[in-house]
C-alpha cells in the first residue's frame, strides 16, 4: 500500500483487538497530543521497500538478486545484504513453485498484488497489498511475507496474513483462477532473513474453513460496541502512553502473582522467597511493561520539547541534546566505487574511516564532487533527548 490507512492489515492485530484505539487515536490528533506518524524516507522502512521492490523485480522478469548488484532501487545501491535477503524470498517461491509443478499441477503466482478488502464492510480498510501469493490446483494456496526488519514477527495467528488470504480467495474465484471449494489448506508464511536467533521462513497452515471463521468472528468483533483492550498489541500504537487501559494493564502484570508482604516477627523465610515460575512470569512481562515506561518517556520529552512541561515535570526532568558524530549511510561504498578505486577507500575488510575517506575524495575529486559524494554517503543523527 502506498499509504497507510488507518485500519491497515498490518495493524489488523490492535485495531481488530482493541476497537476503540483508531477513535482514541483521532482524538489525540485533533488535540495535537500525538503527531501524524511520518513516513521513514532514509532508515529502516526505507530499506524494506527497496528489498521488496528488488523481489518484485526479480520475480517479475525471472531475474536473481545478485543482477541487480550496485544498481540503485529508491535510495540504495543493492548491497550483498539486500541481495542475501531477497535471495532467501525468492529461492523459497520457486522452490515451491518447481515443487508442485514436479507433481504434476499448474501453479499461478501472483507477485506484489493489491488486493480488494472493501467486500468485508470494515470501515476505511479497503485494500491490502500481499508480497507473493501462489495457488497450486492441488488445493495448496500459499501467502508469502517479507520482514526485513529485525524484530521478530511471528507466523502464528498473523492476523495481517490471514487478511491477505482472505482477500486472495476472493480475488481469484473473482478471476476465475481457481474456486473455493477446492482450497483445501492455506500456508500463511514469513520470511525475515535479519532476526537474529530464529528460523528465517516460518510457516502456519490452516484449513481453508478455519480462515473463513476466523474472518467471520473478525467482522463480528468489529460491530460490536467499540472497547479498549491492552496487550502486546500496544506495541506500536500511537495512542501508547497516553491510554488509560494501558496504564492499568501495566499496573495488573507489576503486581501479579505478589502477595502482601509478611509483617510478623517471626518470618518463614520459605513463605516469602518467590518460587522460579514467578519470576518466569515477570520476564514474560517484561516486554510490555518496558514499552509502556518508554511510550511514557516519549510523551514526557515530546512535552518538554515542545515548551509545554508542567511544573511538576520540570522538578522531575532535565532535558539536554546528546552528541552524536556523522557517520556513513549503508550502502556508501556502492557511491564510493563509482567515484574512486576500491584500493583507496578500503582497509581490508572494512571501510576506511570517515577521515580517511574524506581526505582520499578531496585529492581525486572536484570541489562540487567532493560536495555531492560527501553529502550522499554521509548523515548525522539527530541527538537524542536524555534524562540528567
Amino acid at each position: 500500500m502506498t499509504k497507510h490507512s488507518k485500519r491497515s492489515p498490518s495493524g489488523a492485530k490492535r485495531w481488530g483487538t482493541c476497537t476503540a484505539c483508531i477513535d482514541f487515536e483521532e482524538y489525540l490528533l485533533q488535540r495535537k497530543k500525538i503527531f501524524p506518524q511520518q513516513q521513514d524516507s532514509t532508515g529502516a522502512a526505507a530499506l524494506g521497500t527497496a528489498v521488496h521492490s528488488l523481489i518484485e523485480k526479480c520475480i517479475l522478469r525471472g531475474l536473481d538478486p545478485d543482477d541487480f548488484e550496485g544498481k540503485k532501487i529508491g535510495q540504495f545501491f543493492v548491497d550483498l545484504e539486500m541481495i542475501r535477503g531477497a535471495d532467501i524470498f525468492t529461492t523459497y517461491v520457486r522452490t515451491k513453485q518447481q515443487e508442485y509443478e514436479l507433481q504434476g499441477n499448474k501453479v499461478v503466482l501472483i507477485p506484489e498484488q493489491t488486493f480488494d478488502l472493501s467486500f468485508l464492510g470494515i470501515e476505511d480498510c479497503e485494500q491490502g497489498t500481499a508480497d507473493c501469493v501462489l495457488i497450486s490446483d492441488c488445493g495448496a494456496f500459499h501467502v508469502i511475507d517479507y520482514k526485513n526488519g529485525r524484530n521478530y514477527v511471528s507466523e502464528v495467528d498473523n492476523w495481517q496474513l490471514k487478511l491477505y488470504a482472505r482477500a486472495a480467495i476472493e480475488y481469484i474465484c473473482q478471476n476465475n483462477l481457481a474456486y473455493i471449494e477446492d482450497i483445501t489448506e492455506i500456508h500463511l508464511t514469513i520470511v525475515q532473513p535479519n532476526c537474529p536467533g530464529s528460523e528465517p521462513i516460518r510457516s502456519e497452515v490452516i484449513p481453508t474453513e478455519k480462515l473463513l471463521d476466523w474472518t467471520d468472528d473478525f467482522i463480528e468483533r468489529l460491530e460490536e460496541p467499540k472497547q479498549f483492550v491492552a496487550g502486546d498489541h500496544c506495541d506500536y500504537c500511537p495512542c501508547a502512553g497516553f491510554c488509560e487501559a494501558q496504564a492499568k494493564h501495566a499496573a495488573e502484570i507489576a503486581c501479579a502473582d505478589f502477595d502482601e508482604p509478611c509483617e510478623s516477627d517471626d518470618i518463614d523465610f520459605s513463605g516469602v522467597e518467590i518460587p522460579e515460575d514467578i519470576a518466569v512470569n515477570v520476564i514474560t512481562y517484561e516486554k510490555f511493561l518496558m514499552n509502556f515506561i518508554a511510550e511514557c518517556k516519549k510523551r514526557i520529552h515530546t512535552l518538554m520539547i515542545e515548551g509545554q512541561a508542567t511544573d511538576y515535570m520540570k522538578d522531575h526532568f532535565e532535558l539536554v541534546y546528546s552528541r552524536k558524530n556523522t557517520t556513513l549511510v549503508k550502502g556508501a561504498e556502492n557511491i564510493l566505487g563509482l567515484y574512486v578505486d576500491d584500493e583507496f577507500i578500503y582497509a581490508e575488510p572494512k571501510l576506511k574511516p570517515l577521515t580517511d575517506l574524506k581526505r582520499v575524495c578531496k585529492k581525486q575529486l572536484t570541489k562540487d564532487e567532493y560536495e555531492e559524494v560527501l553529502s550522499d554517503i554521509t548523515f548525522k543523527p539527530q541527538g537524542d533527548i536524555i534524562r540528567l
